[in-house]
């Protein structure tokens, strides 16, 4: 864009990382300034610890545009940027909180089996009754008299299950859709007695208590790679929108020191915060703001009700005849990925190329596997393990190969959100006249803006695609959200 700005008599400067503030200034000088959001924030954080107004390098925040303005105004609002110092902090005591953290998951194994044995007979129950319905539309009385005594055996289990589950002693609660975990009073007692310190309300113990439940957190609803990985002796955060590794970003008030103590890497020293800013609230102080985004029409009313934004939709630049399909539902896990290995196959054998979504590093990995194992398909894995070969894999993923066969077949790629916002796959010779690329995706996202963006790596400037999901009653978000 620079050159387009310059010919319009406009001065243009860019912000990067490595810059430092002489080369800073004259950049915001210009009369157009591009740059990351994080820079932008950072560099009003800086000036505001400054002494001086000569030190500081930004001038009056008028006007904002922002690229992919959903992610960063809805998605990534509440993400605050840190500036951070060091708290001279003990580290011995996450590794001590870690010990009875794992201690209490083993206590507390004993009513998780139970609870999973509820859940378990309570969704038999539920089949049966919908197979009962199933079998009275038909008129079929031998269905009905299976499901019925179906039923009432999964009762004596449920009611059986639920009496020793009232005699079971719980140590915590868990609230996985907020990813919380709280110790309940027999818990706190049995901590205490663990950590052989005495009471956790007295003295130098009442941090005690937050440790604990912060170690909970880690092993319980922090799962390794969905939400982090373990690289090089350290824990870096995957972006749940969109996959990456966020390298130099950690969780506050223990957490990532709970998750390196659980994984057994090096624990650094929790920090203090000397700065912060939400991206909410930055943006909030330029005069106006605008951006682009082929997603915010779902998010209409959020733009309008925190940033008094209207969302102007434009129409495409070829009308859109990608074919997004009904989603498919499963039982069971095994159910799904079994349809969805099949499903690949299929459609990779008659030409046309996969772009297969998952939630994370882990369940890519594991359909990688199993497609490998049953039908020996080629195919390129794309996660934030693989971010260095990025730009290769997505110059693939809508192209054709020739099969060790000889038959012509459709490149698979199975990828995390990575492959999501902002990724234009170019079509092979040929793949739009068969159908174009097809996308599948594997299980629903919290955000539907998050889907969205993965189907629309498909039937992009009037190409032919497809998109479809497959899911299962066994997803977290139906197992977190479900009535």
């Amino acid at each position: 864009m620079g050159p387009v700005d310059r010919a319009l008599g406009m001065e243009v400067g860019f912000i990067q990382a490595f810059m430092d503030s002489a080369e800073r200034l004259p950049a915001y000088a210009a009369d157009i300034t591009y740059g990351t959001n994080n820079e932008f924030g950072f560099d009003y954080l800086r000036d505001n610890m400054k002494t001086s107004l000569e030190q500081m390098v930004q001038g009056p925040l008028q006007y904002a545009i922002i690229d992919e303005v959903d992610s960063i105004l809805v998605d990534e609002a509440r993400t605050p940027l840190i500036i951070s110092g060091p708290a001279f902090d003990d580290v011995s005591r996450y590794k001590k909180a870690d010990q009875v953290a794992r201690q209490l998951l083993n206590l507390q194994s004993g009513y998780d089996r139970l609870k999973a044995q509820v859940d378990t007979a309570e969704r038999k129950i539920a089949n049966a009754q919908g197979e009962i319905a199933d079998a009275k539309r038909d008129r079929d009385s031998a269905r009905v008299e299976k499901a019925q005594k179906a039923i009432e055996k999964a009762q004596e289990e449920l009611d059986a299950a639920k009496a020793k589950l009232e005699q079971t002693v719980q140590y915590y609660e868990v609230e996985f859709d907020h990813k919380q975990v709280r110790l309940t009073n027999e818990g706190e007692k049995a901590a205490q007695d663990i950590a052989g310190i005495g009471s956790f309300y007295t003295g130098a113990n009442m941090e005690w208590s937050h440790l604990i439940q912060q170690s909970l957190r880690a092993h319980v609803v922090f799962e390794r790679e969905k939400d982090y990985v373990a690289l090089d002796n350290k824990i870096i955060i995957v972006d749940e929108f969109t996959g990456r590794l966020m390298h130099g970003r950690q969780w506050s008030d223990g957490l990532h020191q709970a998750v390196e103590a659980k994984e057994g890497v090096t624990v650094k020293e929790e920090t203090q915060t000397l700065a912060t800013i939400t991206l909410q609230n930055f943006f909030k102080l330029y005069d106006q703001i605008a951006g682009m985004t082929g997603t915010a029409a779902t998010e209409a009313d959020e733009f309008m009700k925190i940033y008094k934004l209207d969302v102007v939709v434009i129409p495409t630049n070829m009308p859109c005849v990608r074919d997004d399909q009904e989603d498919v539902i499963y039982k069971t896990k095994r159910e799904k990925f079994g349809a969805i290995v099949e499903e690949i196959n299929r459609i990779s054998a008659e030409g046309r190329p996969v772009l297969v979504g998952t939630i994370s590093i882990e369940k890519s990995e594991d359909l990688s596997r199993e497609l490998t194992k049953r039908y020996g398909v080629e195919h390129e894995v794309l996660n934030a393990k693989q971010h260095a070969r990025e730009a290769l894999i997505v110059a693939k993923a809508g192209q054709q190969h020739q099969a060790r066969d000889g038959s012509t077949r459709g490149n698979v790629t199975i990828a995390t959100n990575m492959a999501g916002r902002g990724t234009d796959i170019k079509l092979g010779p040929g793949v739009a006249e068969i159908g174009g690329l097809h996308i599948l995706g594997t299980e629903r996202h919290e955000a539907r803006r998050i889907d969205n963006q993965l189907r629309g790596r498909s039937g992009r400037q009037g190409d032919a695609g497809s998109s479809q999901f497959f899911l299962c009653f066994d997803d977290d978000l139906m197992r977190v959200f479900a009535p």
